[in-house]
């Protein structure tokens, strides 16, 4: 074994970089540290001339964990030196956990003899693939000694590399372990964009709706970046894969601006910044179309949505401070959440362009970023929709209520009062209106003034509302007029509480310009027998209050005929 280490060693230090020792490699190592790379030059090179560069001290020896090139380099060799120190063959997993690289050649060498040449990337369908899933894997055993490992990677995306050795199941293990993540991940954004969409179904509110949309395209971009939709959804797809990509990425970000004009509303509160936000989004979306269908270069559609990803990232935090200088009042909440997801899309996206080391909780740092975005925004929503509510609330209230008395309107009043109608006459239980009209109350405001007459009026109404028991109603029916409806209340009750009103309206005193106002009431009476409806209740009730004007006011009348009140105080 110290044998095999010794020359692995020599090996390595003509190579530039340590061997990675089988029995001694963690899992969870990426193995960037163990690897030399050359970028290769104009003309593509073949396996014997990488060994030529690699023996001629052309490759240089990797300083971390995951080598990463950035957009648009040429293709890149790596090379890596394995030593199986036991006794025996044992499998490995070679796993780069990279979902977009477009071509790569593995190639494992013995003694300078290739033994194997395997292709992979996803320019070819997950068919043909010897390890299926999103990431590019290949199983081999490596026998007793030294193997060489040249990679060859050429793609027009980011080439970032997070190559990984283990075994068959740990490679799973870690794949389930990341799936768990993944599936809070997308178990909570997929739940938030429905609740959101349930809430526009209900509320035709377009803010519901926008955000549902900047999380669908979240969840899209994601979803394809990560590799699990080209493994689920289109598996043989391979030019859809080679696109999708950067599509996404510009719907994410227009789909974020789009929720930022509706939810701020830029295009009152910041008419400029709201133009120029709708050009940004038309613009990239312009040039990614002329990059997909006129020069169909990949490099550039993806350069189009980095950039225009990256000025999403910068223009949604000033928009925030844009809405919290003019006062919109959910501006903290929105500014907070796109810094967090500002600074986890930037932190990605530098990690996967090669301007920043990368590392897997850079990868991931968009995802976290948007789960803080997603939550804070989330209760910004709950806070508007509360707010939303309130309103319609107090809106509904104040249609169906009389703004001085706070009693029921006439329309409001008629909505509640028919189906207790119904109720009565399909049950055959009793029904009575008291409808009462404040006496000479025009004199009250033409001798004291209509503050006065309003006195007079809410008085009037503390009087009747506090008389009622509960399924009582009661409205303002008119300028000084009040309606209520009794229901299971026979007639001799319906009087015997009309004279009690009655009495206690005549000891109401208002204050009338330093002197002391009182004032009295008539009443009609009636109770639902042979009526067709509840109009012909009302009117006669109405004749009944007019017989108390006729002979006199103050005083309470009802239909001819009626059984004499147990109580009767006139």
């Amino acid at each position: 074994m110290a044998c095999m280490l010794a020359i692995a060693a020599c090996w390595s230090s003509i190579a530039g970089a340590n061997p990675v020792v089988l029995d001694r490699l963690s899992p969870a190592t990426a193995l960037g540290l163990h690897m030399s790379y050359m970028q290769e030059p104009a003309a593509p090179m073949s396996l014997e001339e990488a060994q030529a560069a690699l023996a001629a001290g052309r490759f240089r020896a990797s300083t971390a964990a995951v080598l990463a090139f950035g957009i648009g380099s040429p293709p890149v060799w790596v090379h890596m030196t394995v030593v199986n120190a036991g006794a025996q063959k044992v499998t490995r997993r070679l796993l780069i956990e990279n979902p977009w690289l477009d071509h790569i050649d593995v190639l494992l060498l013995e003694d300078g003899r290739l033994l194997r040449h395997v292709t992979l990337g996803d320019s070819q369908p997950q068919s043909i693939r010897p390890v299926p899933g999103r990431f590019f894997a290949v199983d081999h055993d490596f026998d007793i000694g030294t193997t060489e490992l040249f990679l060859r990677v050429e793609t027009p995306d980011p080439i970032v590399l997070p190559v990984f050795l283990m075994s068959p199941a740990e490679a799973d293990r870690r794949e389930l372990n990341q799936g768990y993540g993944y599936g809070f991940i997308y178990g909570y954004l997929a739940a938030l964009l429905v609740y959101n969409l349930v809430l526009f179904a209900s509320l035709r509110n377009r803010i519901y709706l926008s955000y549902g949309g900047f999380l669908a395209a979240f969840l899209g971009m994601n979803l394809a970046y990560t590799g699990h939709a080209f493994a689920w959804w289109w598996p043989e797809q391979t030019i859809l894969q080679q696109w999708i990509i950067p599509i996404l990425m510009v719907l994410f970000g227009i789909s974020g601006l789009a929720f930022a004009k509706t939810f701020l509303n830029t295009a009152t509160r910041a008419p400029h910044l709201h133009r120029t936000m709708s050009t940004i989004a038309g613009l990239s979306a312009g040039l990614l179309a002329m990059a997909m269908l006129i020069s169909g270069n990949q490099r550039d559609a993806l350069l189009v949505a980095f950039i225009f990803v990256t000025l999403f990232s910068g223009l949604m935090p000033l928009l925030g401070v844009v809405a919290l200088r003019s006062g919109h009042p959910y501006a903290r909440y929105f500014l907070v959440a796109t810094l967090a997801s500002m600074t986890g899309t930037l932190v990605t996206a530098l990690a996967v362009w090669g301007f920043m080391p990368y590392s897997d909780w850079k990868f991931r740092a968009v995802e976290v970023g948007m789960l803080v975005d997603a939550t804070v925004l989330a209760l910004a929503l709950g806070r508007q929709f509360r707010s939303i509510r309130m309103e319609y609330m107090l809106a509904e209230k104040l249609a169906s209520r009389d703004s001085l008395t706070d009693l029921y309107n006439r329309r409001s009043f008629l909505d509640i009062a028919r189906s207790l109608w119904s109720a009565a006459r399909r049950n055959g239980r009793p029904l009575s209106l008291i409808l009462l009209d404040i006496d000479h109350f025009k004199k009250i405001n033409d001798g004291y003034g209509h503050g006065v007459g309003d006195a007079a009026l809410v008085e009037t109404a503390k009087v009747l509302t506090d008389a009622l028991r509960q399924g009582d109603i009661v409205s303002r029916w008119g300028g000084e007029e009040f309606l209520l409806m009794l229901p299971d209340t026979s007639l001799e009750a319906a009087i015997t509480l009309a004279e009690r009103l009655r009495h206690a309206i005549a000891d109401i005193r208002v204050d009338a310009n330093g002197t002391e106002l009182s004032f009295t009431a008539s009443f009609g009476v009636a109770q639902q027998t042979r009526q067709e409806s509840l109009d012909h209740l009302i009117t006669e009730t109405d004749n009944c209050l007019y017989r108390s004007k006729r002979q006199g006011r103050n005083r309470t009348s009802y239909e001819p005929g009626a059984p004499r009140p147990a109580y009767d105080p006139g």
